[in-house]
């Protein structure tokens, strides 16, 4: 059974945590090609990110600018950022007191099929005792919590993905 490692990001800028996803998935992506040379015998790792975001709105690639109800003068008075992002969909808002979650998954290790993998990734997030209780991470602040949280997440994703 592959690993999964779960690492709290707690409140971080959403360009930082985008940063550090890419470093995560170029690191998966170089061992990948070493160890299809023959130049390593390392495996990629698996990674469940949890992380809070200052006020931020993302725009994806097929999303538009005229969704986003704030103009710039009104995002500076919120104190919220706005990015123009590479992954698909429209305008989506993070902030503090919300969980986010960024599985960094080499979907080798479990299965190819990108629309069971989203099916699954669905239902172990729902599958999740007390999930509409207000739930604070925090390694630092509340470590008990966060095991709590994380522990059924993993437990979840093993028990679905071993049926595959």
């Amino acid at each position: 059974m592959r690993k999964v490692i779960p690492k709290d990001l707690g409140l971080i800028d959403y360009q930082e945590a985008w940063s550090y996803q890419e470093k995560l998935f170029k690191t998966s992506i170089d061992l990948k090609i070493a160890k299809r040379k023959n130049e390593s015998e390392e495996d990629t790792k698996n990674y469940l990110l949890l992380c809070e975001h200052p006020h931020v709105y993302t725009l994806g690639k097929s999303g538009s600018e005229n969704n986003l109800l704030l103009n710039h003068l009104q995002l500076t008075q919120k104190d919220a950022k706005f990015y123009k992002i590479n992954r698909g969909g429209d305008i989506t808002y993070h902030g503090p007191g919300q969980l986010v979650v960024y599985p960094i998954f080499d979907l080798d290790h479990f299965f190819t099929d990108i629309h069971k993998y989203l099916r699954f990734l669905f239902l172990i997030i729902n599958a999740r005792p007390g999930k509409t209780k207000k739930r604070k991470i925090g390694i630092k602040n509340n470590p008990e919590n966060f095991i709590r949280f994380v522990k059924p997440i993993v437990r979840n994703l093993y028990m679905l993905i071993s049926f595959v």
